[in-house]
């Protein structure tokens, strides 16, 4: 039965997010925590030191190394580079509305409006690299603010056009 989240398990991503981000830019990847287990899973491209690191840092939970095929930094790239062609794309037509680094370190998630493999051939092809994942995603629109109601003093009247 799932028990939320962790305390101990949240503190230790506190530590672990900026000290490794700072730190070991070419080796960490991200980070996943399983709150139920009380695990926090670590992926990064092999690099002692940054192991050593984590176990020293983090106590109280379990850490679970894992091995990343792109660091952080290689991904925020690569998430750059898409997001810097995305007119290149709508020329294509390709509606490119986001990217993102995914936590495992396995390569960038692209969301496209169609969300097609054919979107993801595409990509890959241009940026030479099967590190890309489309998946489906529309733009995030802007909730307008709205006001509350009052009631009118008095009618609104409607604006006519002026007779011709």
């Amino acid at each position: 039965m799932p028990s939320g989240n962790d305390a101990a398990v949240t503190a230790a991503a506190d530590v672990l997010n900026p000290l490794l981000l700072q730190d070991f830019p070419a080796s960490f990847a991200g980070l996943v925590l399983d709150h139920d287990k009380r695990v926090v899973i670590v992926y990064r491209k092999p690099d002692a030191a940054l192991d050593a690191r984590v176990r020293e840092e983090v106590k109280g939970v379990t850490v679970d190394l894992r091995d990343a095929r792109m660091s952080q930094r290689e991904m925020a790239a690569l998430r750059d580079r898409v997001i810097a062609d995305i007119s290149y794309w709508a020329e294509r037509g390709i509606a490119v509305n986001g990217a993102g680094p995914k936590p495992d370190g396995s390569g960038v998630e692209v969301m496209t409006t169609s969300g097609t493999s054919s979107d993801q051939k595409k990509l890959r092809a241009h940026y030479r690299t099967n590190a890309i994942l489309v998946t489906q995603g529309h733009p995030a629109i802007a909730a307008p603010m709205t006001i509350p109601a009052t009631p009118l003093k008095r009618p609104i009247t409607p604006i006519t056009p002026p007779p011709r």
